[in-house]
């Protein structure tokens, strides 16, 4: 009878630093590439969703080049309708600012009279300097001008997006074959169909991982709307627009989008009770979406545990910001659906499950 070898050490210490060694590779490569590469990434997970939509148009025997320039025509059509209608919204909300004037002035002397008390309170507490024992301060202003920078870098990234993701996209639904079968021939031969299967279960999910959020945030918004004209809150409608868009964004996009409606039902009666009325009104609506919309309808096509989605996020967010955010979930299924078809990876795969 023979012994049972005794487990290598090595093979996996090996193992180990050649993963850690790939995902080191990825990250440098996902940092310095930010723009090149989440550009892609968003025209690819557009042209999968755009896809089905061609595909019909194909059946009734439209040549493929004419059935890609009208879906994406329609596209930029419906897209550039909803912004304008919301950019005359938000026009409307920023020409009325003038009339919380008032009550923003006084909000502030409030808040400065309280500061002053405070301080008149402190100074038998805390010694206070004489003129003698003062040494005076000149005052540099020194110009920053890093603010502008950043301001100016963010559109001129947000233009580059808008006008290059058309034309990728178009070129990428015109030689889907040709890239489908070019990624397929990177996994080899003996590859090919589980490539080919993973590349169809991809595009289904971020099929549904899309047109999921999407129904999500219009009941979320139609919801969120009604709340809040029922409270009256002013441009209820351009809130609760803002409010349900921003719930993509995990974690921090339920405070960026209450922020808008809480301050404005503040500015325009005072009361606390409001305040806290729309403020739990919103985070109710987050719980419902968090905890039933996004699961039923995002989660379930994608197939993450929280641990992952979780670990995704931090990830993404580390490397891009908002936009890997945005992207985190539909990035991590679709790597979670390259580990469950090559057979080293399935481990990987099942622990993000």
């Amino acid at each position: 009878m023979q012994d049972k070898q005794p487990v290598s050490g090595s093979k996996t210490l090996q193992n180990t630093f050649y993963i850690l060694a790939i995902v080191a590779l990825f990250t440098v490569i996902c940092w310095f590439g930010k723009t090149v590469i989440t550009t892609i990434a968003v025209s690819f997970m557009i042209s999968l969703a755009l896809e089905p939509a061609v595909l019909l148009l194909e059946k009734i025997r439209l040549p493929r080049w004419f059935a890609v320039l009208t879906v994406i025509f329609i596209t930029l059509v419906v897209v550039l309708t909803l912004s304008t209608l919301l950019f005359q919204r938000s026009q409307g909300f920023v020409n009325s600012l003038p009339k919380y004037k008032h009550k923003i002035e006084k909000i502030s002397e409030d808040i400065q009279a309280r500061i002053t008390r405070f301080q008149k309170a402190t100074e038998n507490i805390i010694p206070q300097t004489t003129p003698e024992t003062t040494k005076q301060v000149r005052e540099v202003k020194i110009q920053d001008d890093s603010n502008m920078s950043h301001a100016i870098s963010a559109v001129l990234e947000f233009l580059s997006h808008a006008i290059l993701i058309p034309f990728i996209v178009f070129f990428i639904l015109i030689a889907r074959d040709d890239v489908r079968n070019n990624i397929a021939n990177l996994f080899g031969n003996e590859n090919r169909n589980s490539a080919m299967e993973a590349i169809d279960q991809i595009q289904a999910q971020m099929i549904g991982f899309l047109s999921g959020n999407m129904v999500s945030v219009l009941i979320l918004w139609v919801a969120t709307s009604l709340g809040f004209m029922l409270v009256g809150v002013d441009y209820a409608l351009v809130n609760a627009g803002i409010f349900a868009i921003c719930n993509i964004i995990p974690i921090i996009g339920v405070v960026i989008g209450l922020l808008p409606p809480v301050v404005l039902i503040f500015l325009e009666t005072e009361s606390f009770f409001r305040v806290a009325w729309v403020a739990g009104f919103g985070m109710l609506m987050h719980l419902i979406y968090a905890n039933v919309l996004s699961p039923k309808l995002v989660g379930a096509r994608v197939k993450l545990n929280p641990v992952a989605i979780l670990f995704a996020m931090v990830y993404w967010a580390w490397l891009w910001g908002i936009t890997g955010l945005i992207l985190a979930i539909p990035l991590v299924a679709a790597i979670k659906t390259v580990c469950d078809h090559v057979e080293p990876w399935k481990p990987i795969g099942k622990l993000m499950e």
